[in-house]
């Protein structure tokens, strides 16, 4: 089984667990974001296995996007913190949740890049 086709899979089972798990009493989505976010995940992993690498120059442009978003957010907090409007804890806290996101997305660009 290819890369592209596993991750078609696994959006999948993530798609299907979002959507069984925000249904609410009244049939109303409870999280309707996280079923449009997750039903957009699965439908570029099907994409994406259906065209066999074919994605990956956009994949590519997508994560490195991510990393300016990353390093505008980082600019901002800093500037914020330096000039005493947020607090330490809180800053450390958002500078945890930009590493996070750029860490996954330099890992994405490194891996496409080497390929």
């Amino acid at each position: 089984m290819s890369e592209e086709v596993l991750r078609a899979e696994i959006a999948r089972a993530q798609f299907d667990a979002i959507r069984a798990h925000s249904v609410g009493a009244e049939g109303e989505h409870t999280h309707p974001r996280l079923v449009e976010q997750y039903g957009h995940r699965l439908t570029v992993a099907e994409d994406h296995a259906l065209a066999k690498g074919a994605h990956e120059e956009r994949r590519l442009q997508h994560y490195r996007a991510v990393l300016i978003a990353v390093e505008a957010g980082r600019n901002r907090l800093l500037e914020l913190f330096n000039a005493g409007r947020i607090h330490d804890s809180v800053m450390h806290r958002l500078e945890g949740e930009l590493d996070q996101e750029e860490l996954f997305a330099a890992r994405v660009v490194e891996l496409i890049e080497v390929d």
